[in-house]
């Protein structure tokens, strides 16, 4: 008799279906990319990390289980200790782009990049 023909199978099968993907979920929460954030984040880093999210995180978040490499570095420890040429360079790589980087000099205001820099300093 094939599984899934009756009530108590589907049931089950339900069931194993939550806690798979539960777990799944969890294992996925547990290695969260933003975990490393220890600080609590000031105005200027909170809009930058919904900038960040918005516009850099698509290339720029590590590879979750299951999904295909990121396009671009993950950025985590990128400005921590950094030197004013380091986020004057990070600043001009956003705003100039590269030729595997658009540029967002047009889509981002002076101040959104100043708060994305913040935002990287956090983590």
């Amino acid at each position: 008799m094939p599984f899934g023909n009756d009530v108590k199978d589907r049931a089950y099968l339900a069931l194993a279906l939550l806690v798979l993907s539960s777990s799944v979920l969890s294992a996925q929460s547990s290695s969260d990319y933003f975990s490393k954030v220890t600080t609590k984040l000031g105005a200027a880093e909170a809009r930058g990390k919904g900038l960040f999210l918005q516009r850099c995180s698509i290339c720029h978040l590590p590879q979750l289980p299951g999904r295909r490499p990121p396009m671009g570095p993950a950025l985590s420890g990128y400005l921590q200790a950094s030197t004013p040429e380091k986020e004057a360079a990070a600043r001009k790589k956003i705003v100039e782009g590269s030729p595997v980087m658009p540029a967002f000099q047009y889509a981002l205001q002076s101040k959104d990049v100043d708060d994305i820099v913040a935002y990287l300093k956090t983590f």
